[in-house]
């Protein structure tokens, strides 16, 4: 990977990740993201929630996770 990335492509690309990671499941959660992606959990927490917010995925993509 190329070592002159900043702090800001490195956050767009996993948005990215996540994003398509998401579209390409037909439901999952966020812990099984995180692990799939090898991105830690509260990346993963941050970045859905905004994705959410935006509008550009929905909590019905989203698998209910077990307290």
């Amino acid at each position: 990977m190329n070592r002159n990335l900043s702090n800001i492509d490195v956050k767009r690309m996993n948005r990215n990740k996540i994003f398509r990671y998401i579209n390409s499941q037909d439901g999952v959660s966020k812990p099984d993201v995180a692990k799939a992606l090898d991105i830690s959990t509260p990346t993963v927490l941050q970045n859905v929630k905004e994705l959410l917010n935006e509008g550009y995925l929905k909590e019905s993509q989203l698998e209910a996770e077990k307290l």
